[in-house]
C-alpha cells in the first residue's frame, strides 16, 4: 500500500476519535465511581444515624423507667400545693407508711418501745378544768402542752401561717407537711421502733366521709400505752372499743361521730421543740 498524504490524515483522524471515545468512557467511569460512592457514604450515614436515633430512643427509654413514683392526676387535682421532687419523693414516702398499717391489721401483744421521754398519763390535768378542757383538743393533747390563756383550738399548721383546713387537706401527706413546719425535730416512724431520747411517739389517723372530715391524734404515755382526747371530751387511754389502746394503728377508732379508717403514720416530736397555735376565729 503506497503512503499519502491523505491516508495519514484519516489515520490522525481515527487516532483522535479513539483517544476522544476512550476519555468520554473514563470521565464517564469516574462520574459512576463517584456516585456509587457517593450513595454508599448516604447510605453509611444515614445507617449510623438511624442507629443513633435507635440508641436515643432507647436511652430516653430507660431514663422513663428509672422513675419508680408518679403522682396520678387524682393527686395533683386534690389540693393546690406545689410538689417539687423532693415532696414527690415524701409523698411516696408516707404512702408506704399508709399502706403497711392498712395492710397489718392484726393484733399486737407487745407494746412499743419507748425512749423514757414520754409524758406521763394524768388524765386529770385536762379532765377537771373546763377551761382546759373545752379548748384543748387532740393536737395540744398529742403535743402535750397546756396553755391557760387558749381561745380555740390549735390545729396542726397554724403557728406555721398555713391557711385554715379545707376538705381537700384531709390526706396524710398535707398533715405531714403541716406537722413538719410546726415541728421541725418531728420525724417519721414505726410502732416497733424506739424513739431517740428526748421524743416520744404520736400517730394520726383520717376520716374522711364527704362533708365531714377529721383528724385525730394519739399519743405513746410513759405507761407504754396509747392515749388521746377527742376534741372537746376528756382525755382518755380507751378505744372505741374500751379496750386500752396498745398500738392505735390497730385498734378501733370508729367513734359514733367519726371513723378514723384511715391510718396515717406514726411519728416521733419533742414537746420542747414543738409550737401549737389556736386562732379564736377558727375552732
Amino acid at each position: 500500500m503506497v503512503v499519502t498524504s491523505k491516508n495519514m490524515t484519516i489515520v490522525k483522524k481515527n487516532n483522535k476519535k479513539a483517544k476522544s471515545t476512550n476519555s468520554v468512557k473514563s470521565v464517564k467511569l469516574v462520574k459512576s465511581t463517584k456516585s456509587t460512592n457517593s450513595k454508599n457514604s448516604k447510605n453509611s450515614k444515614n445507617s449510623k444515624n438511624s442507629k443513633n436515633s435507635k440508641n436515643s430512643i432507647k436511652s430516653k427509654k430507660t431514663v422513663k423507667s428509672t422513675k419508680t413514683f408518679k403522682l396520678t392526676k387524682k393527686d395533683q387535682k386534690s389540693n393546690n400545693y406545689d410538689y417539687s421532687p423532693y415532696i414527690i419523693a415524701l409523698h411516696e414516702m408516707v404512702k408506704n407508711y399508709e399502706n403497711s398499717y392498712e395492710n397489718s391489721r392484726e393484733n399486737q401483744s407487745g407494746l412499743s418501745p419507748m425512749s423514757g421521754s414520754e409524758p406521763q398519763w394524768d388524765p386529770s390535768k385536762w379532765n377537771d378544768r373546763p377551761k382546759v378542757k373545752y379548748t384543748h383538743n387532740c393536737y395540744a393533747y398529742v403535743l402535750d402542752q397546756i396553755f391557760s390563756q387558749r381561745q380555740g383550738k390549735p390545729q396542726p399548721g397554724y403557728f406555721a401561717n398555713f391557711p385554715p383546713l379545707t376538705y381537700k387537706d384531709y390526706q396524710c401527706i398535707i398533715f405531714y407537711k403541716r406537722l413538719k413546719k410546726d415541728m421541725p425535730s418531728m420525724y417519721l416512724t414505726n410502732f416497733d421502733d424506739r424513739c431517740k431520747k428526748g421524743f416520744y411517739k404520736g400517730f394520726i389517723a383520717l376520716d374522711n366521709k364527704s362533708g365531714d372530715q377529721d383528724y385525730h391524734f394519739y399519743r405513746q404515755d410513759s405507761t407504754g400505752y396509747f392515749s388521746h382526747k377527742p376534741g372537746r371530751t376528756e382525755a382518755i387511754n380507751y378505744d372505741a372499743s374500751g379496750k386500752k389502746i396498745i398500738n392505735p394503728a390497730t385498734a378501733d377508732r370508729k367513734y359514733p361521730n367519726f371513723n378514723y379508717n384511715k391510718p396515717c403514720f406514726f411519728f416521733c416530736l419533742n414537746t420542747d421543740l414543738s409550737k401549737a397555735h389556736s386562732r379564736s376565729s377558727f375552732t
